[in-house]
């Protein structure tokens, strides 16, 4: 089958492999011609901007596109999801605007009772407590902010910033605690397989740069998720295929921080493989193009722990200096010695995977990673 994967960059490698191994014909889409997919690709590599959705679906017609696979972008899963393909397996467009924009799915949050923060509004203020501003189309922690709901000033200013990222923001309670992620599989919108990951962050406390698999998860806090999960896949019709959260967790409940259907981004797909065994990109790009899926898991469970090489401040990038002797599994370099890195996740280095021998070493090594314990840039 002739597929289309919308998107070149290095995080849909994995995807990309996965549908060549299937047997398909893999063509890609993406308007940067140094991306690696557009490279690798070659004559079946499409030079658009696949936000541009007219565009990409004359590039379906004209070239016999005959299924389509999202890949690691927001952009990427809404234009697939409005475009007309034979064989699509995508979501209807207004359901995916649900869960994608921030403010609609604070409403279907509360509309379904879901254990997530609510929303505040801003003629509510001052009040007690304190409160987090995001941007609802912006991501990667961008625009996101905390301020004191007593403070006007504080208040004023989380939303310029909130505003200087996005064309509008969202006001909601704040809950502080550990962040994890969920990837669960569904079919016939029943939760079949899921996967836990604690995540953190050592540069940016709104975007995650360090993480591993859970081999054990509180029954309570999975029973919540998967419950959760559930009623959003049938209140809004959903087909099969990976359903992605993001949730914090405080005083032992979970509150749902925001959701996706598209494979998350820096290489998550190969944390989970690597860990588990479970071919998490050949089941993830199979729901979109009519694939058994595979669910083979390693007898032997790895101990795997994903870091994004960022810089707290803006320097010119040479190379990694380890302070302690960590045991590197995998690198994926992203840039080259004398480009610049910029502050907080402006851009990355590399992503990298260390294999460890316990569960408690990579907890540790992950406490290690937060406090910037493990390297210096230089």
């Amino acid at each position: 089958m002739r597929v289309l994967l919308v998107d070149t960059s290095f995080a849909a490698v994995p995807i990309y492999e996965a549908l060549l191994e299937m047997g398909h014909d893999v063509w890609v889409v993406g308007n940067r011609s140094e991306d690696v997919l557009a490279l690798r690709a070659g004559d079946q590599w499409i030079d658009e901007n696949y936000s541009d959705i007219l565009a990409v679906q004359s590039h379906c017609d004209s070239n016999e596109i005959e299924a389509i696979v999202p890949g690691c972008t927001d952009v990427s899963i809404e234009t697939c999801c409005r475009l007309q393909v034979p064989n699509s397996s995508c979501d209807t467009a207004d359901s995916n605007d649900i869960l994608a924009d921030k403010k609609k799915f604070r409403a279907l949050c509360a509309r379904l009772n879901l254990p997530a923060p609510r929303e505040v509004d801003l003629a509510s203020f001052p009040q007690k407590g304190n409160y987090i501003c995001k941007p609802i189309d912006a991501f990667s922690g961008r625009g996101v902010s905390k301020f004191n709901g007593e403070d006007m000033k504080a208040l004023s200013h989380s939303c310029a910033i909130a505003e200087q990222a996005g064309s509008n923001y969202l006001i909601e309670s704040y809950h502080e605690g550990q962040l994890y992620s969920c990837s669960a599989f569904i079919e016939d919108k029943k939760v079949q397989k899921s996967f836990y990951v604690k995540e953190g962050s050592s540069v940016d406390a709104y975007a995650v740069d360090t993480s591993y698999v859970l081999d054990d998860i509180d029954p309570n806090v999975a029973s919540l998720m998967s419950g959760a999960i559930e009623k959003m896949a049938s209140e809004l019709n959903l087909v099969d295929g990976l359903f992605h959260v993001q949730f914090i967790v405080e005083s032992k409940e979970p509150y749902i921080i925001e959701v996706a259907r598209r494979c998350p981004g820096d290489l998550y797909s190969l944390l989970i493989e690597f860990t588990t065994g479970f071919s998490y990109a050949y089941n993830y790009a199979a729901s979109f193009t009519s694939t058994k899926p595979s669910n083979y898991l390693d007898e032997e469970w790895k101990y795997i722990l994903r870091h994004t090489v960022k810089s707290l401040k803006e320097e010119v990038y040479w190379g990694v200096f380890y302070k302690t002797q960590p045991r590197l599994f995998a690198e994926f370099p992203l840039m080259k010695t004398g480009e610049t890195l910029f502050p907080k996740g402006g851009n990355r280095a590399s992503v990298q995977f260390y294999q460890y021998e316990s569960l408690e070493s990579c907890s540790d090594a992950y406490a290690d990673f937060l406090r910037n314990e493990i390297y210096k840039l230089q």
